[in-house]
């Protein structure tokens, strides 16, 4: 078996050192997110004991998870990751080019022979915009508005080139109705095709990293799933600033990250912004991301805690049993807050959401 790598931002203090672990959910909570989640899975056409092959082209690797799918909620079957990254923009680089061939050696090792299949592509991949609108729009509508937007905002692009993702938001202090529309280059859904082909199945799923943190945090977290809570993802550049109330979108925006040093400034900046015109409170934060140190995460914590609410680090394994080795759970314990959008691939989307192409 190919050796697991070492990730580059490990962090190796576990939940309840140096702050105070959340509230572990009821029987009665975990029962109740499992039949959501069956129940989404039954409206998706996903059978119980199906699997789903995950694959989330981040920006600094590549990360699989082969996870199965039982009437006792998900179970994790397989995980690892490249050494190197794959630049949708630019597979025939020598680095992606190495890094596709990881990628088919962690796959020949998966054997993956049947089941469902799931990508995620970074939110530096895609363009994210936003404007007045909701879904009971007429969709050449939306997409007038749309080709506007982009016209107005990237001039520089052709709309054609573009597969665009609307997901209505919940409204916020200003009670407008908006929708946020996440531009994804049709030559990344190109990419992974051609990556993903010699599999010879059909994708069934390609979703931004963002709003599968969001499925992932409501399946690992069933306990919060009522509460406002505020997502961070923090990659080296760049740092996706979310918020969901009651499991429902109610803010997006992916911010420049001047440095490391400077993620708790950031932070502070957003959510305060976000807390003065959009919602009333946050009841915690949680950050996930190969970009997160350790130092970040103690910075954003006393940060989070001085504008009065909880943080912690996303497990996006939290509510999962496995069949791994000690070795492989002691890799996912080392790499929790890393594998959150991936996990979430295996989860049919939370939001309602419109496609236009």
């Amino acid at each position: 078996m190919r050796p697991v790598p070492s990730s580059p931002a490990l962090l190796p203090m576990g939940e309840g050192q140096g702050m105070r672990e959340y509230n572990k959910p009821t029987r009665l909570e975990i029962d109740k997110v499992i039949c959501k989640f069956n129940n989404i899975y039954s409206d998706n056409s996903i059978s119980l004991m199906d699997t789903v092959l995950s694959v989330f082209f981040n920006v600094d690797r590549v990360y699989v998870a082969h996870v199965g799918i039982t009437s006792k909620g998900l179970s994790l079957k397989h995980v690892n990751s490249t050494r190197s990254r794959v630049d949708l923009e630019n597979i025939d680089s020598d680095t992606s080019r190495q890094g596709i061939v990881e990628l088919e050696e962690i796959l020949r090792e998966i054997n993956f022979a049947g089941g469902r299949l799931s990508a995620t592509i970074p939110a530096e991949s895609v363009l994210v915009t936003q404007f007045p609108g909701s879904p009971d729009m007429k969709a050449n509508d939306l997409r007038q508005l749309l080709q506007l937007e982009i016209q107005q905002g990237y001039p520089q692009f052709n709309y054609d080139d573009f597969t665009s993702i609307m997901v209505p938001m919940l409204s916020g202090n200003e009670q407008k109705k908006m929708m946020k529309a996440v531009i994804v280059p049709k030559q990344i859904y190109s990419a992974i095709s051609d990556i993903l082909k010699p599999l010879n199945r059909p994708l069934d799923k390609i979703e931004i990293s963002q709003f599968n943190a969001h499925s992932a945090f409501l399946y690992n977290y069933p306990e919060r799933v009522d509460d406002t809570i505020a997502l961070l993802g923090v990659q080296s550049q760049f740092v996706d600033i979310s918020v969901i109330v009651g499991g429902q979108m109610a803010y997006y925006e992916l911010t420049a990250l001047p440095g490391p040093s400077a993620l708790a400034e950031v932070c502070e900046t957003e959510i305060t912004k976000i807390l003065e015109s959009h919602i009333d409170k946050i009841d915690a934060a949680f950050f996930f991301g190969s970009g997160l140190t350790k130092d970040q995460y103690l910075s954003v914590w006393e940060t989070s805690m001085l504008l009065g609410f909880e943080s912690g680090r996303l497990n996006a394994f939290r509510m999962m049993d496995s069949t791994l080795s000690q070795r492989e759970k002691e890799y996912c314990s080392r790499t929790m807050h890393i594998f959150p959008p991936c996990i979430g691939g295996c989860i049919p989307s939370c939001h309602e959401r419109l496609r236009l192409y």
